[in-house]
């Protein structure tokens, strides 16, 4: 009178990943703030044939696209709340060409405090002068 053996799998599976699944949902139901998790698990069950109950799973996968780093969490907590892809990014840029574009950058802007300055070392004396003028004419 012990347990029945568990019936074996007789089939493979006929469905990409969750994660893949997931990321095609996200971009195919193009939310603003993302997609929720019932909306992707309505796409998946319409687009995939997925059937049964998808949730657990679903959940777990999303879980794990955030915290891996493809998804990001813009709602709620847990699986719950709505996800975004995030995008990838290229390979860095060579940097000896920011560092060339900023030295002309400092450039351009000691030259233009420089103009700055002389103009105001100009207005100040200006001033000076006109005050002379008027302290002069006073006495």
């Amino acid at each position: 009178m012990g347990r029945k053996p568990r019936a074996k799998r007789t089939g493979k599976i006929r469905h990409p990943p969750y994660i893949v699944m997931i990321s095609q949902a996200i971009t195919a139901l193009k939310g603003g703030a993302g997609s929720s998790r019932q909306a992707i698990e309505r796409y998946i069950q319409a687009h995939f044939g997925v059937l049964g109950d998808i949730s657990a799973p679903l959940k777990s996968a999303l879980k794990k696209g955030v915290a891996t780093g493809r998804l990001l969490h813009t709602k709620g907590k847990g699986a719950s709340g709505s996800f975004k892809l995030i995008k990838t990014v290229g390979p860095p840029k060579k940097r000896k060409k920011a560092a060339a574009k900023k030295t002309k950058s400092l450039r351009k802007t000691s030259s233009v405090t420089k103009k700055k300055t002389k103009k105001s070392a100009a207005r100040t004396l200006r001033k000076v002068d006109k005050k002379s003028k008027i302290t002069t004419a006073k006495h």
